[in-house]
């Protein structure tokens, strides 16, 4: 009987040990994830001032092109 119990405390401290790692592995996935989510989103970012600087270029450019052709 006492035995069996060492048994099974072995087995569910392996079994904790198991969990215990992949719960860190889980850990370090959703930071370097975060990291990532904050990278993209500076990238958006910025994607998205240089297409509001393009259009404003892209409108003074067609301004400019009317009052030529007037």
């Amino acid at each position: 009987r006492l035995q069996a119990a060492l048994e099974e405390k072995a087995a569910l401290a392996e079994q904790l040990q198991a969990e215990v790692e992949l719960c860190a592995e889980a850990e370090e996935m959703r930071a370097r994830l975060s990291l990532r989510k904050q990278e993209l989103e500076e990238i958006l970012h910025d994607m998205e001032a240089r297409i509001e600087e393009e259009e404003q270029r892209s409108s003074v450019l067609d301004q400019t092109k009317k009052r030529i052709a007037t």
